[in-house]
This record gives structure tokens, sequence and C-alpha cells, in this order.
């Protein structure tokens, strides 16, 4: 009835001559009412309105709500377009810079210092080095989310997992493999080949020359920039971690003004004062779902591209995880801040969208072993390395769907019995009890500051111990 009500309403605010999008936000007393609003055909043809489940307060990104759909469709196709200027045309300020890095441009400066070989492992180690810069100045600046939001999301943490998806396709297909795929032999191509390659350069090849000749280019050329993508890892795991996860540096940067002022007197010290009341450096210490995840499965996929042919990767892959896991547990709990405010829960929503990119990382590297496999004659560990990869995204994709479609569309029992379990509870909260059974509460409960007895606690726990077991 409550849904049926919501539908009624919105028909009779929603004018017939409107040429602009209509948002209403319709706030139910159970969530078994809600459910059925977004679960069930409420709106007839002759009405085009749609019900989706709406985000946490926190979470709503209230400009897109606001803009007119001309406006929508207006700043989503500038986001379209300048998000394929980015990928396009990223490899060219980058290949101007490791232009100046290979070993001949190193031979000139440094003249007779190194040796051949110590020079293909220097422009090596300073290649990696100049992928992970341009990573960290161009990627995980928010470019690509501030691209996001403009394509009209309407919250924030869609906004951030679209944003993860462009980034990991960034990751995959513009640094790894079109570094894979474009030179022969990166640590030894010219500064021509370098600075007038592009990823425009790679797209008319595959429309000109076709897929199978995309794949045997990269499966030659893996081989040759193992050593690019091993020294990509340990400056990642020696060099990017420690400053960004360990150090914290953009944050100690922007706290350098604060302490400064501190030392030149009575009037610095006030300043001091007021610097520290906005906290600028707070503004640095967001927990970017996004950035972690890319960043993971940048690391990930070079290790499952490189782990077949060049094993050494596996070692320095081993030792950004050693380094990493422990610093972000204590980061995510005790430094990173989400976007949304502190306390705010996603419910895990990049996770689906992360094992699923992930599978198909895992594909990917599956399809260059299989080329690798057929131009080596390798024809009975090619047909199974084929298999394996088609099985690989059959599976994952029916998992994903699977389970996304239980999380986005709860069965309407399960949201029956968690309004039971809120309805019982009385008004006032046991703190003690509550903090105590948090882990099993936090998933029956949900969003709701809900209160619990002891007689309550057995119901709250068998609903959190039942999803969990699920």
């Amino acid at each position: 009835l409550n849904a049926a009500l919501m539908a009624a309403l919105i028909r009779l605010c929603f004018p017939h001559d409107c040429s602009t999008s209509l948002y209403f936000i319709g706030v139910f007393n159970s969530r078994y009412a809600a459910a059925v609003a977004t679960q069930t055909s409420l709106f007839s043809h002759d009405l085009p309105a749609r019900a989706w489940p709406a985000p946490q307060e926190a979470d709503l990104l209230w400009p897109t709500l606001r803009r007119g759909a001309r406006c929508a469709r207006a700043l989503g196709v500038l986001a379209v377009v300048l998000t394929t200027a980015f990928f396009l045309l990223w490899n060219i300020p980058v290949n101007e810079l490791m232009s100046l890095l290979t070993p001949e441009s190193l031979g000139h400066v440094l003249g007779g210092l190194l040796s051949e070989r110590q020079l293909e492992a220097a422009s090596s180690f300073a290649m990696s080095g100049c992928l992970s810069l341009m990573q960290i100045l161009t990627l995980y600046t928010g470019v690509l989310l501030v691209l996001s939001k403009m394509q009209g999301f309407h919250s924030v943490s869609r906004a951030s997992i679209s944003a993860f998806i462009k980034m990991w396709i960034f990751n995959l297909v513009v640094v790894l493999l079109a570094s894979v795929y474009a030179p022969p032999n990166l640590t030894t191509s010219s500064s021509d080949e370098l600075t007038s390659y592009s990823l425009y350069h790679v797209a008319v090849d595959i429309v000109s020359e076709g897929v199978c000749e995309l794949l045997r280019r990269a499966a030659e050329s893996v081989p040759d920039t193992s050593d690019l993508f091993i020294s990509y890892v340990l400056n990642e795991a020696l060099l990017v971690t420690p400053l960004l996860d360990f150090v914290q540096i953009w944050a100690l940067l922007l706290a350098l003004p604060e302490l400064c002022c501190r030392c030149c007197g009575r009037r610095g010290r006030r300043l001091a004062e007021k610097l520290a009341e906005r906290r600028p450096s707070r503004l640095m210490q967001k927990l970017l779902y996004q950035n972690k995840y890319s960043r993971a499965s940048m690391i990930v996929n070079v290790g499952m591209v490189f782990a077949v042919v060049a094993p050494l990767t596996l070692a320095p892959l081993m030792l950004w995880f050693v380094l990493v896991i422990p610093q972000w547990c204590s980061n995510f709990n005790y430094v990173l801040v989400e976007p949304q405010g502190r306390g705010f829960d996603s419910g895990g929503a990049f996770w689906p969208t992360a094992v699923l990119l992930q599978t198909i990382g895992l594909a990917v590297s599956q399809a260059i072993l299989w080329s690798i496999l057929l131009i080596t004659n390798r024809v009975t560990g090619a047909v199974l390395v084929a298999l394996l990869c088609v099985f690989t995204m059959t599976r994952g994709i029916s998992t994903h769907y699977h389970y996304h479609a239980k999380l986005v569309a709860p069965p309407l029992e399960h949201c029956a019995r968690q309004d039971q379990c809120v309805a019982h509870a009385p008004p006032n909260l046991d703190q003690l009890i509550a903090d105590a059974y948090w882990p099993a509460l936090k998933y029956s409960v949900g969003a709701h500051e809900a209160s619990a007895s002891t007689e309550q606690i057995e119901c709250y726990a068998r609903a959190g111990a039942g999803r969990a077991s699920s």
C-alpha cells in the first residue's frame, strides 16, 4: 500500500509537458515497503518513471539531481569525449619523458661510466619510475572521478565505482598492454620510436591488422618487457608505497606551512592556529577505494601476465603485498576517512566490481599465454589454455550476476525478517552489549541505529550468523 501510494503521488506531481528530469526521494517506515517499491512495476507505460534504492544521504550527489535533462546529456557527452582523449593522448607525454631515459640517451649523458648491461638496467629502472610518477600525477589525482561525476551518477559511491572501472581499464590497456604491445623491446628502442608511439597507433594497427596480429605481437614482446615491469613492481614496493602510504607525503606537504608558521613569532603562531583549525592535511587523507583497488589490481595484473614468462616477477610482487597489507589495514582503520564522512559504510559496493574486473584480468593473462604457446607451436597447451580462458570468463560472469542480483534486490522475506528484528528492539540501547555484538549486529540492523535487549541479541546474532554463513 505504501509503495502504491508513492506511485500515485509521483503521478500527481509529474507534469505531462515536462522536458527535464525530476527526482523524488521516498522514505518508507520498513525495508519491505522500500523493496516492493523498487522490485515491482508500479508505473504504467504512459508515465516514464522508474524506482531504484536511494543512496544514503551522505552519499547523494545533489548537483546531479538538480541538473536538467539537456545539461545532463551535454555533460555526459563532454565527459565521454574528455575520457577518450585522456586515454588516447596519455602515452605521448609519457613517451617523451621515456625517450630521455633510453640506454642510448643515458650513454650520451654518462659517457663510458657504465657498461652496456648496466645502462640497460638503469634505463629500465628509470623508465618504470617515470611510469609510476605519471600514474600518480595524472591517474590518482581524481581526474577520472570528476569525469565520472559529470556522467550523471546519483551517488558518490557509484561515481567512484565508475572511476575505478576507467582506472582499471587504463592501467591494463594503456599502461600494461600498450607498453608490451608497442615497442618490440622497450629497453632498447630508440628515442624516435618511443616519441612517435601512442595508443592511437595501436588502435590503427588493430583495425588494419586484426586482433590475431595484436596477440602475436604481444606474445613476442612480453619476454622483452619483463625487466621493465619487474622494475615497476620494485618501484611500487620500495618507493611509491613508502611515500604514499607510510609517510603520507601529500598530507605532510600540506602540514608544512603550519609547522613553518609556528617558528615565525606571535603572528606566525596565530596563523598556525587558524591553519590547525582548518586542518588542510586531512584533505589528502581520504579513503579513496578506487585508487587503492586500481593500484592493487595493477600489481596483480603485472604478476599474472609475467608469472609464466618471467617467474622472478613474483618476488617483488610478494614483497609489495608484505609491505602494503599491514599498512593499508592500519590506514583504513585509524588514518583515512571516507569522503562521505567518518562512519559511512558503502556495504561492500566496490567488491563485486573488483572481483569481476580481476577475473577479466586473469582471462587476459591466459589469452596472452595462449598466444605465446601458439607461436611456439605448443598446440596441446594452447588448446587447454583456450578452454581454461573460456571457463574463467563464463564462471566469473555467471557468479557476478548471480550474487549481484541478490545484492541489488534482496529477497522480500529477508527484508521482512530485518523489519521484525528492528521492530521488537526497545528504544534504549545498552551500549556495552551493542559494542560486544556489533560484528553480528551491523549486517542485520543496517543503517538503523536500533537497540537490543539481552533477549533480542539472540535474534540479531542468528540473523548476522545466517547471512555470514550464506
